[in-house]
Formats: structure tokens, sequence, C-alpha cells
């Protein structure tokens, strides 16, 4: 098959694996997979593919050799540590997501990752150092929402509730920080 044929196809699989159809994705993809699996884009892809799939082992092997290949791409890092985290292997995630944010310091959805990697493996108080520092780092809603989730996986419901009320103030209009703010007061018993 011709180069310009291959790559076709990989584009064509990326468009259904952004569709919601990764078998598709994958189907398409696999015929020529072999021919293109030194391209780190693509080894990425594959891996994408299998973590939609739920393959976690075949997602984690192709996001390593995704790295291995490219690694300075912060974005492979991030979605291996996706893996490792669904996986349990927290300490390794932690590792993974810090190398991410090495390389892509601005990308606040690594940040996200690594304070809900942190939280999941009950390490809250550094995950509520982390939460506060993506706050100093990206001052929006986003980062009290998160630090409000922290929060509340520490039983403290008061905090929770400021951290809450500081993101409805910065985007009063969007619904789910009403709802996170809601369900806020109602944890310190204020439901009405």
């Amino acid at each position: 098959m011709k180069t310009m044929d291959v790559s076709a196809l990989a584009l064509a699989s990326r468009e259904l694996l952004n569709r919601g159809d990764p078998v598709g994705a994958e189907r398409v993809l696999s015929p020529v997979f072999s021919q293109l699996k030194l391209d780190p884009s693509v080894l990425h892809l594959m891996g994408l593919i299998k973590k939609e799939q739920n393959q976690l082992d075949a997602a984690e092997k192709h996001f390593r050799a995704a790295i291995a290949y490219s690694l300075s791409d912060g974005q492979f890092y991030n979605d291996l540590g996706v893996v490792l985290q669904a996986r349990g292997a927290f300490e390794e995630a932690i590792k993974v997501f810090r190398a991410a944010l090495a390389l892509i310091p601005n990308a606040s959805p690594v940040h996200v990752n690594l304070v809900q990697c942190m939280v999941a493996r009950g390490d809250l108080s550094q995950a509520e150092t982390e939460a506060r520092a993506f706050i100093s780092r990206f001052p929006g809603p986003e980062g009290w929402t998160l630090l409000s989730q922290v929060q509340r996986a520490m039983d403290r419901p008061q905090d929770a509730l400021v951290s809450a009320a500081a993101a409805l103030k910065i985007a009063p209009s969007m619904r789910g920080l009403k709802f996170n703010h809601a369900m806020a007061l109602e944890r310190v018993g204020r439901s009405k």
C-alpha cells in the first residue's frame, strides 16, 4: 500500500475514534499498523483505541512505545498516567503526570489528573497542596472546583463549600458549578 494511503487510513481511524467508535478505529488501523508502528503518533492512537476498549495492558504498551519514540510529547505521558491510574499503579502514574507537566506545564488537564490520582491514592494532603498550586497558576473555576472535591474527600465540608462558592463566583452562569455549590451547601446542612 502507498504511504499516502496508509496515512489516510490512520487519519480515518483517528476520526472514527473521535466519533466514539474505537472498534471501527481499530479495524481501519490494524491492517496498516505494522507499516506505521514506528510512528509515535500512530502508537499513541492505538493506545487511545485500546484504552477506549478498556484493554489497559495493551493501551499501556502502546503508550510506552510512543514515549520511547518521542520522549518530548507530554500528551503521551499524560495518557499513560491515566492508564496507570486506572490500573491502580498510583505511584508510577504520579511520576508520569509530573513528567507530563515538565513538558507541558500549561496543560490544565494534566494538573487535574495529577490531583485526582493523589486523591485516588489517598494522599489528600498532597492533593490539596497540588490543587492550591493549580489555582495559583490558573485562577479559574476549574481549580476551585478541584480543590472543593479534595476538601470534600478530606471530610472538610465547610472548606469545600467556600471553594465551591469561589468557583461559582468566577463563573456564575455555569450549571455544573451551581450544582456543585448546591451539593456543598447540602453537606453543611443548608439544604434549603
